[in-house]
C-alpha cells in the first residue's frame, strides 16, 4: 500500500486506540482513584456491571485498533516461492533464495563488479529484481548498469523460462582502490 495511505491510516488507528484505551482506564479507575500523573479522573454514574462491559469493549477495542495501526507500519513478509509457468501448462515453485543465488552469481561474473546481492520477488508479470552491487573503481557506472541488467535478463530468461517483471533496481557503490592503484603501481594483466 502507498505509503501517503498508510502513514493516515496508522494516525487514525493511533488515536483511537488512545481514546479506546483511556476510556477503559478511566472506567477501571472509576471509584479506585481520583487522581492519576496529576490529572482528575471523571466521573462516571453508571452501574458496576455496565462500566465493567464497557470498559471491557473499549479495551478490547483499543487494542484491535492498535494491532491495526501496527499492521500498517510493520514490513510485509514476502514470500519464499516464486511460481514459474512450466511449457506444460503448471506451475513450479521454486525458492526465491535459489533464484537470489543464481542472479548473484551472475552478476558477480561480470569484470567490473567485485561484490553482488540479489532479492527477488514474484510479480504478476515475471519476477522482480532488486540487486546491490560493488564496482571496480574503474568501472563505468553506464556500461557496468547495462551489462549487469543484460546479464539479469539473460539469466532469467534461460536458467528460469521466465521474464523479468521490471529492469532490476540497482543500488551500486564503489570499492575502494587499493595503494596500489591509487599510486598509479599496478600492472596491467594484459601487458604485465
Amino acid at each position: 500500500m502507498d505509503r501517503m495511505i498508510r502513514v493516515p491510516v496508522f494516525l487514525i488507528n493511533l488515536a483511537i486506540a488512545l481514546f479506546l484505551g483511556a476510556l477503559a482506564l478511566a472506567l477501571w479507575l472509576q471509584g479506585r482513584a481520583t487522581r492519576v500523573a496529576g490529572l482528575d479522573v471523571p466521573t462516571i454514574t453508571m452501574p458496576d456491571e455496565t462500566r465493567l462491559a464497557v470498559g471491557v469493549t473499549a479495551a478490547v477495542l483499543a487494542g484491535l485498533s492498535l494491532a491495526l495501526a501496527l499492521a500498517f507500519v510493520l514490513p510485509r513478509r514476502r514470500s519464499s516461492m516464486i511460481a514459474l509457468n512450466s511449457a506444460q501448462g503448471g506451475a513450479v515453485m521454486i525458492p526465491a533464495a535459489n533464484v537470489e543465488q543464481s542472479v548473484a552469481e551472475d552478476v558477480r561474473s561480470l569484470s567490473s563488479v567485485t561484490a553482488a546481492t540479489a532479492h527477488a520477488a514474484q510479480e504478476k508479470n515475471g519476477i522482480a529484481i532488486d540487486l546491490s552491487v560493488v564496482l571496480r573503481p574503474e568501472a563505468e557506472l553506464p556500461a557496468a548498469v547495462e551489462q549487469i541488467t543484460s546479464r539479469v535478463e539473460s539469466a532469467l530468461s534461460t536458467r528460469y523460462g521466465t521474464t523479468i517483471a521490471r529492469k532490476p533496481r540497482i543500488e551500486v557503490r564503489y570499492a575502494a582502490a587499493t595503494r596500489e592503484e591509487q599510486r598509479g603501481e599496478v600492472k596491467s594483466p594484459v601487458t604485465g
